[in-house]
């Protein structure tokens, strides 16, 4: 009963933040509530932390991921990649050139094949580009792994039936529907949902949304960038670590609280039992079994509540291609991959390309910029330049140079005077 809190947390991570989470009775719960106790009285978090590192990269810079969606999503991509994008990979991996390997010299087995050892293929970087879409962002759909829990927990009700249908004992039904009680209960929590989902949502015409990519660092072959459009959530702050809102802590505190007490009278009654407990050892032997599955099976983001549609992927044998075509489709998104996957600098060729890339956008914000304030961008760009000399310019646009804040403008101070 005490062996598998952690377990029983990944299950839950996994599951919870619907109204009803199928989690099932198995060994570990007693040993997570006292774990979850002491934890919420001092972090309110039910949350475990990530158990994939990775980082989320966008135009104001990068951070580690806190997000467990966000982790799970990126680790998970392997499976449930579309078809589009291993056909890219695949095609990319064969244009890479062939390198050779060499086996340990300790090696007791023959060496077959080539004389220096085995050849593979350098890899080079697959960009995959979603978008979040649809109307049940937030809701996560019900997977193979969510109806499994629910038939499991009728399984564990009929394994602990047999002894009340074979001699009317009717303790270990009891105790195991008890159990599965607890489990739920745990789960229900609204604090699950709102520590999955703590990101604000986008509002509508927001600056378009906005671009974040899910990478794990310096060396990955894989990139995920996600489009965050209207009534999505801002990955960025999913990212981040932050506490619940919208919840009360104090509620939850409690709740846990009471049911680290309950499982605690739930071991002392199953230790008192004399007849029939291999029926409920049987039943937390399979829970065991299925909470393991539930907390290492991959999912699907729409699982997580996050649709993904597929837009496009970038395939290319070199890391820096992969780059710049991407940053030349997205704007701004490229670049900052770049401090990743070349920490040590860059060639000057590249280091010109950037730098190029970064004036254009520069120059494409202030021309965006002059159309709406002509006068307000040539005192910025007079400024930056350190002159001190002013242009003729009409009377009308002279409250442009003011400094910011002053509404009234002086008009007892002479043209001359601004002009000298």
């Amino acid at each position: 009963m005490n062996a598998g809190g952690e377990v029983i947390e990944k299950a839950l991570a996994q599951l919870a933040g619907q109204a009803f989470t199928p989690i099932t009775f198995s060994f570990g719960w007693v040993a997570y509530s006292l774990t979850a106790a002491m934890r919420v009285f001092g972090d309110p978090k039910l949350m475990p932390n990530v158990d994939f590192p990775c980082m989320v990269v966008s135009g104001s810079g990068q951070r580690d991921n806190c997000s467990w969606i966000l982790a799970r999503i990126l680790r998970d991509f392997e499976y449930w990649m579309p078809k589009e994008v291993q056909e890219e990979y695949d095609e990319m991996v064969k244009k890479r050139p062939e390198i050779k390997e060499l086996k340990p010299s300790h090696s007791l087995l023959p060496r077959f094949g080539s004389f220096f050892g085995e050849k593979r293929r350098r890899v080079g970087l697959c960009i995959s580009v979603f978008e979040i879409s649809g109307n049940h962002i937030g809701q996560p759909t019900k997977d193979p792994i969510f109806y499994s829990g629910i038939m499991v927990i009728i399984l564990q009700v009929v394994i602990a039936a047999v002894p009340l249908m074979r001699t009317r004992d009717y303790i270990p039904l009891v105790v195991t529907v008890a159990a599965i009680s607890l489990c739920l209960v745990h789960s229900s929590l609204p604090q699950w949902r709102a520590e999955k989902w703590n990101g604000r949502r986008i509002g509508e015409g927001k600056d378009k949304g906005r671009t974040v990519s899910l990478v794990t660092g310096n060396g990955a072959k894989h990139v995920l960038v996600i489009i965050c459009r209207h009534n999505a959530f801002n990955l960025e702050d999913m990212a981040s670590p932050s506490e619940p809102q919208g919840v009360n802590v104090h509620f939850t505190r409690v709740v846990v609280a009471l049911l680290a007490c309950a499982w605690l009278a739930f071991l002392i009654t199953v230790a008192g039992i004399q007849e029939n407990s291999w029926f409920i050892l049987a039943s937390g032997f399979i829970g065991m079994a299925h909470n393991l599955v539930v907390a290492a099976f991959p999912r699907e983001p729409k699982a997580f509540g996050m649709p993904l549609e597929y837009k496009e992927c970038i395939a290319e044998p070199k890391v820096m291609q992969a780059l710049m075509n991407l940053d030349e489709k997205y704007p701004s998104v490229g670049e900052p991959l770049v401090r990743i996957f070349f920490p040590g600098g860059l060639r000057p060729g590249e280091a010109k390309y950037w730098e190029e890339r970064r004036n254009a956008r520069i120059s494409g914000s202030r021309n965006r910029k002059a159309e709406l304030d002509p006068a307000q961008t040539i005192s910025q760009d007079r400024v930056q330049a350190g002159t001190t000399s002013k242009p003729d310019i009409p009377a009308q646009t002279i409250p442009h140079y003011r400094a910011q804040g002053e509404t009234t403008p002086n008009t007892d101070i002479p043209v001359s005077s601004l002009q000298s």
